[in-house]
C-alpha cells in the first residue's frame, strides 16, 4: 500500500496539555487512606483502624480513627494493609543495551505497578542519570532511582561491555574519578579485579566520598572486601571463604565460576561451621548485603521449567529476541547441569548464610537482579521476598529488607522507608496481611509514589498498554530525523517541497508564550542540514507552513494583525506567500477563508491544489475541518469537510475531529483525547482510517512501535509516499517507513 499524501493535524489544546506532561508538577492534593491497618516498619507492630493523611507528596498524619481533612480524596482501606513502598536494591533495565531507550519509561512503570517505589540500577548509563534527574524534578513518573557506575573490571567481556577497564592502580583511580564526575551514586565492581586495582578503587573512592558495591573477585577475597567496607552483592566470596584449608581447591561458584563444572566440586567439601564467623564479620564490618537469592536459585539451583516460564506474568512482556538470548545460556547450563545434590547444597548454603547474617545483626536488602533469565523487575522482587522467607527470615524481617534497610543504606531513613509523618508518601496498599504471609505483597490494590495515587484498575490498564510495546520492541521503529540541535526542541508540524529534499516546519523561539517562526532544512547526501529561519517580513508568530504541490505557494497560519479583528488575543489567520527566486514574496492575507474570532490550528495542501485547514473556537470546544478549492487565482469560500467528522462519530473512545484524506483511501490523524491510564494525563496517538465501499473504516492505531504513551503529534508524509514523519513530545522529528507502520494494522 502506498500512501501519497495524508491528513496532518491535531488539537492545539494538546499544546497546553504538553506542558503538564513535560513538567508534571506535584499537586497539593490531600489524600486520606481510612480504616486501614498500617504496618509502619518503625518497629514490629501494626496500627489498626488507622487514617493516613497525605498532602503535597508527604505523609501528613498517621492516627487511629483520625479525622479526614475537608476536601480530601478518600481511599477506603477497610480490610486492607498499608506498607511503605518497596525498594529493589539490585536491578537493571532492558534499555541499558539495545532495547529502545524510549521504553525505559515503561520499564520504570512496570516496577511501580508492582509496588517498587525505589530502585538501585546496578550498571549505570548516562540515561540512568537523566531518568533519575527527571524523576527527582517531577518531570517523569517512576521510582526514585539510585544509579551505580558502569562496572569496573579487569577486562572487557561479553558482546556489550558497559564499563571501565582497570588493569593497574592508575586506571582504577581514573575510573573512580570519571564515575564520580558523571554523578553516579556508587562505584560498581565486577570481575577480573586484581588486588592492586581493588585497593586503588577503595582508596580513591574514599577520597571522592563515594561508596563501593558489587562483586568480590577471587584475587581480592571476602575478608579484604569486608575489611574495606564494600557492600557485597550475590554473597560473592562467601563460598570461597568456606573452603577448608589444605583442600587444594582454587575456588567455588561465586561470580562467573558458577559456569565451571569443577567449581561445583567445592560444594562437596565446604565447611558449614565457618558460616557463623563469616556472618559476624559481615555484621561488624560491612553491615548491608544483597544476596539476590531468587535469580541465582532459579538460574543454577532449582531451575525453571518451560511451562513455569511461559505461565509467569513476566513472559508476556519479553520480546522474542530477548527470549532467544535468555534461552541460550539457560540451555547451555542445563544440558549437562551439576549433580542435583550439589545444586541443593548451593541453595541450602546460600539460605543458611542469609539467615546467619541476619541473626548476627547484619542487614539484608532485597534485590532481584532482574531482568535476567525470564525474571522481570517488579514481579521478581516479590519472589525475592518469598525466597528470603524460605531462607528463615521472619515476615517482618523480610519486609525490612525491602523498606527500612534500603532507606538506612541509602541515607534516606529520615525521608523514606517507614510510614511516619513527614516522610515521602511512597506507599503500597495490600489486600492481605504480609506479616502472616509474605506472598501477600503481590496482592496490590493500589500504589502511591510521592503522593500520586494509582488504583489497581489504573495499574492493570497500564500493564496492558505496556505489554505489546515491549513485545514489539525490536520491530521496525521510528528513527530520529537528525542529531542537529536546530531540529530538536520546540519543533512542530512540517511540509515538504515537491522533491522531498527540503522540509519546512515551525519552531518555538521563546521559552514562554506563543512565539513561533517558520524554519526550513534541506537534505544533502541523505543528511539533513542545520535549520534556518525564513524571512517573511516582520517579527510575527508564523506557524503551520504548507507547501503547494508545485512548490510555488506557501500557506501558513499567523498572528499577524488583520484589520477588523476585535478579539482580545491575536487570531491565527491564514496567509499565503508565493515563491520569489530562492525566497518568498510578501505574504498576502487570505480573507476569503478566515472567520474572525476563530483560530486556525493547521493548514495543508491537497494533491489537486485545494486547501484543507482547521478552524477552532477560542474555547477549543468546537473544531471543524474546512476545504477551500483553488480557482487559479485564489481560494473559494470553504465548506466543512463532513466525511472526516463521520469517522470520529463512528469510532467510540476517540476524541478528535477533522482531517483530510489524500488521493488514496487512507487518512492519518491524531487521537488528541487519549489518556495515560496510570496518571490520567493527556497523551496523543496516531491513528489511520481507510475508505472502504465509500465509507470510512473504524480508526486503527498505528501500533506499539509508534504509540508509546506520550505525545506523538503532527504526522505528515513524504512526497513519494514512502515515509511518515511526526513529532514526539513536541521536541523531535521522527520518521518511519510507512509500509512498516501499516503492516502493524489489521483491517
Amino acid at each position: 500500500m502506498k500512501l501519497l499524501r495524508t491528513a496532518r493535524f491535531i488539537f492545539l489544546v494538546v499544546f497546553a496539555a504538553a506542558g503538564l506532561v513535560a513538567a508534571q508538577p506535584p499537586f497539593a492534593v490531600t489524600f486520606a487512606i481510612t480504616n486501614v491497618t498500617v504496618i509502619p516498619m518503625d518497629s514490629e507492630r501494626t496500627i489498626p483502624n488507622a487514617t493516613v493523611v497525605v498532602f503535597d507528596g508527604k505523609i501528613a498524619a498517621v492516627s487511629q480513627n483520625g479525622k479526614v481533612p475537608a476536601g480530601a480524596i478518600v481511599i477506603d482501606g477497610r480490610g486492607k494493609f498499608l506498607i511503605p513502598g518497596l525498594a529493589d536494591m539490585h536491578a537493571h533495565l532492558f534499555s541499558d543495551y539495545d532495547f529502545p531507550e524510549e521504553l525505559a519509561r515503561d520499564e520504570l512503570r512496570v516496577m511501580l505497578a508492582n509496588g517498587v517505589t525505589t530502585v538501585r540500577l546496578m550498571i549505570g548509563t548516562p540515561e540512568h542519570i537523566g531518568l533519575r534527574d527527571r524523576i527527582n524534578a517531577g518531570r517523569l513518573l517512576g521510582p526514585t532511582i539510585y544509579a551505580a557506575s558502569p562496572q569496573i573490571s579487569g577486562r572487557s567481556f561479553g558482546e556489550i561491555f558497559n564499563g571501565y577497564v582497570a588493569t593497574n592502580a592508575a586506571e582504577a583511580r581514573e575510573a573512580v574519578r570519571r564515575a564520580k564526575a558523571a554523578r553516579f551514586d556508587f562505584i560498581k565492581l565486577t570481575f577480573f579485579i586484581s588486588r592492586e586495582v581493588y585497593d586503588a578503587v577503595i582508596d580513591e573512592a574514599k577520597k571522592q566520598k563515594i561508596r563501593v558495591i558489587g562483586h568480590v573477585d577471587r584475587q581480592v577475597g571476602l575478608e579484604a572486601a569486608l575489611d574495606a567496607g564494600q557492600q557485597v552483592e550475590h554473597l560473592d566470596g562467601y563460598f570461597e571463604a568456606m573452603i577448608p584449608e589444605g583442600s587444594g581447591l582454587a575456588g567455588s561458584t561465586s561470580g562467573v565460576f558458577v559456569w565451571r563444572p569443577e567449581a561445583w566440586e567445592s560444594l562437596d567439601v565446604l565447611d558449614e561451621k565457618k558460616i557463623p564467623e563469616l556472618a559476624r564479620l559481615t555484621a561488624e564490618k560491612s553491615l548491608f548485603t544483597v544476596p539476590t537469592l531468587t535469580f541465582l536459585k532459579r538460574a543454577f539451583g532449582t531451575g525453571q521449567t518451560d511451562e513455569e516460564i511461559a505461565e509467569s506474568p513476566d513472559h508476556g512482556f519479553i520480546p522474542d529476541r530477548i527470549r532467544e538470548e535468555m534461552g541460550g545460556p539457560r540451555a547451555q547450563f542445563w544440558k549437562n547441569p551439576p549433580a542435583e545434590a550439589r545444586r541443593k547444597k548451593y541453595v541450602e548454603y546460600r539460605n543458611k548464610l542469609v539467615k546467619a547474617i541476619h541473626d548476627a545483626g547484619g542487614k539484608v536488602m532485597a534485590g532481584s537482579d532482574a531482568p535476567e533469565w525470564f525474571l522481570l523487575y517488579g514481579y521478581t522482587l516479590h519472589r525475592e521476598l518469598e525466597s528470603l522467607r524460605e531462607a528463615g527470615l521472619s515476615n517482618y524481617a523480610v519486609l525490612e529488607s525491602a523498606t527500612r534497610h534500603p532507606a538506612e543504606f541509602l541515607g534516606e531513613l529520615d525521608s523514606a522507608g517507614t510510614i511516619e509523618p513527614g516522610k515521602r508518601a511512597d506507599l503500597v496498599l495490600l489486600d492481605a496481611d504480609p506479616l502472616k504471609d509474605i506472598s501477600s505483597t503481590r496482592k496490590i490494590t493500589g500504589v502511591m509514589v510521592r503522593g500520586q495515587w494509582f488504583s489497581k484498575e489504573a495499574i492493570d490498564a497500564t500493564l496492558e498498554e505496556i505489554r505489546p510495546r515491549f513485545r514489539a520492541a525490536f520491530d521496525k521503529r521510528p528513527k530520529l530525523l537528525d542529531d542537529d540541535p536546530s531540529l530538536q526542541g520546540g519543533v512542530y508540524r512540517g511540509s515538504f517541497t515537491p522533491d522531498g529534499e527540503t522540509l519546512y516546519f515551525f519552531k518555538r523561539t521563546a521559552p514562554q508564550g506563543e512565539q513561533y517562526r517558520i524554519f526550513r532544512t534541506s537534505r544533502k547526501e541523505g543528511k539533513w542540514g542545520p535549520a534556518e529561519m525564513i524571512d517573511l517580513g516582520g517579527d510575527f508568530s508564523d506557524l503551520y507552513p504548507a507547501i503547494s504541490n508545485d512548490g510555488q505557494r506557501m500557506v501558513f497560519a499567523s498572528y499577524r494583525p488583520v484589520a477588523g479583528d476585535t478579539s482580545d488575543k491575536p487570531n491565527s489567520h491564514l496567509w499565503m506567500a508565493e515563491r520569489d527566486g530562492d525566497g518568498w514574496g510578501k505574504p498576502k492575507f487570505l480573507g476569503s477563508v478566515n472567520k474572525l474570532g476563530d483560530y486556525h490550528s493547521w493548514v495543508e495542501f491537497g494533491w489537486d491544489g485545494d486547501l484543507f485547514f482547521r478552524r477552532t473556537t477560542p474555547d477549543w470546544r468546537n473544531t471543524v475541518t474546512l476545504h477551500a478549492k483553488w480557482n487559479g487565482e485564489g481560494f473559494d469560500a470553504p465548506e466543512p469537510f463532513a466525511e472526516v467528522e463521520q469517522i470520529i462519530r463512528s469510532t467510540p473512545g476517540l476524541n478528535s475531529s477533522g482531517g483530510s484524506p489524500g488521493p488514496t483511501n487512507d487518512l492519518i490523524f491524531i487521537d488528541a483525547g487519549a489518556r495515560d491510564p496510570l496518571t490520567g494525563r493527556g497523551t496523543s496517538d496516531i491513528y489511520v482510517s481507510r475508505k472502504m465501499d465509500g465509507k470510512w473504516s473504524e480508526a486503527k492505531p498505528f501500533g506499539p512501535t509508534i504509540n508509546i504513551g506520550g505525545f506523538d503529534v503532527f504526522p505528515f508524509v513524504s512526497p513519494d509516499g514512502k515515509t511518515m514523519y511526526f513529532v514526539r513530545d513536541f521536541e523531535r522529528f521522527y520518521s518511519i517507513e510507512l509500509d512498516a507502520a501499516m503492516r502493524t494494522i489489521e483491517w
